[in-house]
């Protein structure tokens, strides 16, 4: 049945224009979406690792995890990744961590200095 409707519309060349429009406006949709989902994803998964970051933290290994931050930090010698290579990274920058985990200690520090 699909054959005999594709072999009908394909015959006048209009009809054969529209339908390899439809098709590549289908295909450049879905490329846009798989994008976007991948970006978003890549979002979740950056929380994700901030959020094990602070709980790694909470168990008392955040200065070992400084630590090796600022290693691997020297081994990567930077962040010079182009902007949709950021923008879909799973990992946040080793610099947001090490941020993050030294704030966490600060406040540590301030509410014991508190107490």
């Amino acid at each position: 049945m699909v054959d005999i409707i594709t072999a009908a519309i394909t015959r006048s060349s209009f009809a054969r224009l529209m339908l390899i429009l439809t098709r590549h406006s289908f295909e450049l949709m879905l490329l846009v979406l798989t994008f976007l989902m991948q970006v978003v994803m890549s979002i979740n998964s950056r929380k994700n690792e901030f959020r094990a970051d602070k709980y790694a933290f909470e168990l008392g290994y955040g200065d070992e995890l400084v630590e090796a931050f600022y290693v691997l930090e020297k081994i990567q010698m930077g962040d010079n990744k182009k902007l949709i290579k950021k923008m879909t990274a799973s990992h946040p920058r080793l610099s947001a961590r090490i941020g993050k985990l030294e704030e966490f200690q600060d406040n540590q520090e301030a509410i014991q200095t508190a107490i």
